[in-house]
């Protein structure tokens, strides 16, 4: 748990140096929009029970137009901060967060290339980084509006019915493991599609590349092609084929309780009214009311499977960023000739028991013309590659003219 809020600090931090108003603007709206729908179940309330104690039409007509003024107002807000304020701000976060997983991915040890492992997270990466990052500021602001809600909602109807507390209670926290299930059923499936996706990619690649229009002329290989589309596809029909049959099992399970739920309380109420312990618009509130208090309690344990879907992502996020960087010398050679040193250099590809390049020392003086044969996959063009600072070496030096190829 530590690990997960601390993840989703790191990405919140990243996300208030970048755009700090982009979380103040979230938070003030989604405030505003909780302060609204209670003060609509407290206002129906006091309009519903003074007209059953025949109260004066100047006092309701009063209320109503508070009602509605209160409605205008967080809408002029809403639409203001939704339409011409967040959108620049969620723009800004995405620029300044692609370009870091740009740079990232441009530093990185280029061998790195050959890993799968890490063109998942770099496709998890430039996939899902800035939507997390958008997540984690709307679930924040949720979880604070979430929490007023809540505590103004308890407070209605603990005044009025607080046995309706506990069963509101109890079936969002059902509802709340049957979430957790389906979020981590979410996550099974998301991590086996990325691979399967990135597969059907390099099919559309290859037919509209022009570099591979005259090979696929040349060699025909559309029957082995479409061979390979069509298992790859049915792949991805299987994979979400079984996520479906499992979520309609969990959903409709979770639809079931809350229709329990709800019919339960509107028993209850019922026979409070009709023997004359509660007023009509009592009636009204606690209905209306324990159907929200229900949902925010269920939104906030949402708030919490949020936040731990967003650190599943965030720790792949970290990880990417997370991978070594080369550091690229700076030595400038011009028009003058070069002297390359080797010093015990070995280097080996990800993930390869074996060395492509093992103890290598070599002096290539000034001016001096070198040629370098061997036959397949003795390692020539690996020789090249860690010399252009392409790769860099397990261990030993490369110099060039006297300086560290790394500094």
């Amino acid at each position: 748990m530590k690990r997960t809020i601390q993840n989703n600090f790191f990405l919140l931090k990243k996300v208030w140096s970048i755009v700090p108003m982009y979380i103040v603007t979230t938070v003030l709206m989604q405030l505003l929009s909780s302060i609204l729908s209670v003060s609509n179940i407290y206002l129906v309330m006091i309009v519903l029970n003074a007209i059953y104690d025949s109260s004066s039409f100047s006092r309701i007509v009063l209320i109503i137009i508070i009602l509605g003024l209160l409605s205008l107002f967080a809408n002029v807000i809403e639409t203001s901060i939704s339409n011409i304020y967040i959108p620049q701000y969620k723009q800004r976060l995405y620029e300044n967060m692609q370009l870091e997983i740009y740079k990232t991915s441009c530093e990185v040890d280029l061998k790195q290339y050959d890993n799968p492992d890490f063109f998942d997270k770099y496709t998890l990466a430039m996939q899902q980084a800035d939507s997390r990052a958008v997540s984690v500021v709307e679930t924040f602001g949720a979880f604070i509006s979430l929490v007023f809600s809540i505590i103004a909602l308890s407070t209605l109807i603990v005044s009025l019915q607080p046995l309706l507390i506990a069963i509101s209670c109890g079936t969002a926290v059902v509802s709340t493991i049957i979430s957790f299930k389906q979020v981590k059923i979410q996550l099974q499936f998301v991590e086996t599609v990325t691979p399967i996706n990135r597969r059907m990619g390099y099919f559309q690649r290859v037919f509209y590349l022009s570099d591979y229009a005259k090979e696929l002329r040349i060699y025909n290989p559309e029957a082995l092609f479409r061979e390979q589309f069509m298992t790859t596809n049915d792949e991805l029909i299987s994979a979400q084929t079984k996520k479906g049959e499992i979520l309609r099992k969990y959903q409709s399970l979770s639809s079931l309780i809350s229709n329990v739920a709800y019919c339960g309380i509107m028993l209850w109420n019922a026979f409070y009214v009709a023997h004359g312990l509660l007023l009509v618009g009592d009636f009204t509130a606690l209905l209306n009311g324990s159907q929200m208090l229900n949902r925010n309690i269920v939104s906030i344990f949402k708030a919490f499977q949020s936040v731990y879907e967003n650190s599943l992502y965030i720790e792949k996020y970290k990880d990417f960023l997370g991978y070594t960087k080369v550091k690229n010398g700076t030595v400038k050679i011009g028009s003058q000739s070069i002297a390359i040193n080797l010093e015990a250099v070995s280097f080996s590809y990800h993930d390869s028991c074996q060395f492509a390049l093992s103890d290598i020392t070599v002096q290539i003086k000034e001016g001096q013309k070198v040629a370098v044969i061997g036959p397949n996959g003795s390692g020539k063009s690996t020789l090249v590659k860690l010399i252009a600072g392409l790769y860099a070496p397990d261990s030993g030096n490369i110099l060039i003219n006297g300086h560290h190829l790394s500094e």
